[in-house]
């Protein structure tokens, strides 16, 4: 089984709202390690993303307030990884969009 170190999750669970794109590219790096155990991660985090374009000037907006406290729940709430029974037939559902990849085990 794997899990997210609880060290980590409380880490996590605990920043601060970022100031500046430094502190974006800091926490998106945090919220990256639980990747694996987070659906849609990179989705969610597509307003935080934005902030780091060059383009763009730095301003925290509500829809960043969201997928931030979305990411830190994500964090806190995400379930154990298990490997397949390889001697077991199974099946992996695969999806992706503009912004992302995603798969899921099937029955």
């Amino acid at each position: 089984m794997i899990r997210p170190l609880d060290l980590k999750v409380k880490a996590i669970t605990n920043l601060p709202r970022p100031t500046n794109r430094r502190k974006v590219r800091r926490i998106l790096g945090m919220f990256g390690y639980n990747r694996r155990f987070c659906k849609k991660i990179t989705e969610i985090a597509e307003p935080l993303t934005n902030l780091l374009r060059k383009d763009q000037r730095f301003q925290w907006t509500l829809t960043c307030d969201q997928a931030f406290a979305h990411l830190k729940s994500l964090s806190k709430h995400s379930p154990v990884l298990i490997t397949p029974g390889y001697t077991l037939p199974f099946h992996l559902y695969t999806d992706a969009s503009e912004v992302g990849i995603s798969a899921a085990p099937g029955s």
